[in-house]
């Protein structure tokens, strides 16, 4: 009897120890894995199609998301098919939803809801780094280890169960193409909809994510999130959410006007072409927000003593670019949701101390959708900026480029932009000048380069 009793807790080499959740389409259980604890969802058989086919499918989805490798996803240990069940095992989170925080909660402070949002982006991208949308961004979705961190779980199987393609897709030829696939087969297949890196489909499911998580930083500020009706055209669930963030800037949420324009800007389809552009975004919020609830700059003079030196990174010092080759092109920026992201990460979390005051001095630079840069210009540094290589600290390889075309000059507490009588203008904050002082969160344009001012701290 024991050695039945036993041998029923067991779902090959997991150990099954309790029931954690039950829901519609699965039971999650906490398990052990080689002794190691995990969370093992085992999906129920009725949310299941009856085809062998599809399951077979599904199962091959289930085993690629271990591909989806970063801190801000619940890791997915092991997933497929065992004696005719479709499970996942991932990584055991002993920590609350953030839909249980906030309802016990009410709403997130700013700081804490643009620094989840940038995670849960982070998030997205891992996906998009292997072609695979998540289809399921909600509160009960994701993880808060801490009050200002999250991790995004369950990518693609909501969404696949819920976008089934039909038992006649799942037997064509695997060398038919996702168009060839489509017409007449009364579905879509799972590659179509979880894995379709050259047709729309990725596109548009990463408009859905992105669609989904300003939804959840509405509903993170405590503003009542609708959701989005059966047969409801996305553009106009968009506009519904976009009336409702108009009220960010009011009382009592008096939320900035840089985080509600990312939160809006979300929302509009031709703002974003990947996840990385929403890290980005997301990064300068985290940014700017932390600087701007900094006490004032201090006045010239009244014992702030600030560093010395040339235009520095927020952990090292940025080299000139190095002289390339004939015939070698500039050097591309640093990938802003790696090298560039831990640099936010530090920033973010440094203490605000009202006697070491902030200044603008923070340059945040972002190209080729996800692709950035960050600078920090300390006392008398400056930054040129331009097309050529030679002679530019920070160099933007586009014809609207001048090869000098404007430098910024740190000097007590101002930054200061000046234009070298470029042929196509230096844009700020939408106005073509030829000379300003920067203050934080104005934005540069040269060309389709845009480049943000944020603040830094001067050394104590």
């Amino acid at each position: 009897m024991a050695a039945e009793e036993q041998k029923a807790k067991r779902f090959g080499e997991f150990l099954v120890e309790k029931v954690i959740c039950d829901g519609p389409k699965a039971t999650v259980y906490k398990a052990k894995k080689d002794g190691a604890a995990c969370a093992l969802k085992i999906l129920k058989d009725t949310a299941l199609p009856k085809s062998r086919g599809h399951r077979k499918k599904l199962a091959q989805v289930l085993r690629r998301l271990n591909m989806i490798d970063h801190p801000a996803v619940v890791k997915v240990i092991d997933g497929g098919e065992r004696g005719g069940r479709l499970y996942i095992a991932m990584e055991l989170m002993d920590c609350p939803t953030l839909e249980q925080l906030l309802k016990a909660e009410g709403s997130f402070p700013e700081r804490d809801v643009v620094m989840i949002g940038r995670r849960i982006a982070q998030a997205l991208a891992a996906g998009e780094a292997v072609s695979i949308c998540h289809g399921d961004v909600t509160l009960r979705n994701i993880f808060a280890p801490e009050r200002d961190e999250a991790k995004l779980a369950d990518f693609a199987v909501n969404k696949y169960l819920q976008e089934m393609p039909s038992d006649a897709v799942v037997g064509q030829s695997a060398q038919a193409g996702p168009r060839e696939a489509r017409p007449g087969a009364g579905g879509r297949s799972a590659e179509d909809v979880l894995r379709s890196r050259s047709t729309k489909d990725f596109h548009e499911g990463l408009r859905d994510d992105l669609t989904a998580l300003s939804a959840v930083m509405l509903s993170l500020f405590g503003l009542s999130v609708p959701p989005r009706e059966a047969g409801e055209n996305l553009d106009s669930y968009c506009e519904r959410l976009r009336r409702l963030a108009l009220d960010l800037v009011k009382p009592p949420y008096s939320v900035s006007a840089h985080t509600r324009n990312v939160i809006d800007r979300l929302l509009s389809p031709e703002e974003f072409k990947s996840a990385g552009q929403a890290v980005a975004e997301l990064a300068s919020a985290v940014l700017l927000h932390r600087t701007s609830h900094a006490a004032p700059p201090p006045a010239e003079g009244d014992g702030a003593t600030p560093t010395t030196g040339q235009a520095q990174t927020l952990r090292e010092p940025v080299a000139a670019p190095p002289k390339p080759a004939a015939g070698e092109h500039a050097p591309q920026a640093k990938d802003l949701a790696g090298a560039a992201e831990k640099a936010v990460e530090q920033a973010a979390g440094e203490p605000k101390v009202a006697e070491h005051a902030a200044r603008p001095g923070v340059v945040l630079l972002w190209r080729d959708q996800d692709r950035g840069e960050f600078f920090v210009l300390s006392e008398g540094s400056q930054l040129v900026i331009g097309r050529d290589p030679y002679t530019c600290d920070l160099v933007i390889a586009e014809s609207a480029a001048s090869r000098k075309h404007c430098t910024l000059t740190a000097r007590g507490n101002r930054l200061q932009m000046v234009d070298t009588s470029s042929y196509h203008g230096t844009y700020v904050n939408g106005v073509r000048v030829e000379r300003a002082d920067l203050a934080v969160g104005d934005i540069i344009r040269i060309g389709g380069t845009k480049i943000t001012i944020g603040a830094s701290l001067p050394a104590r």
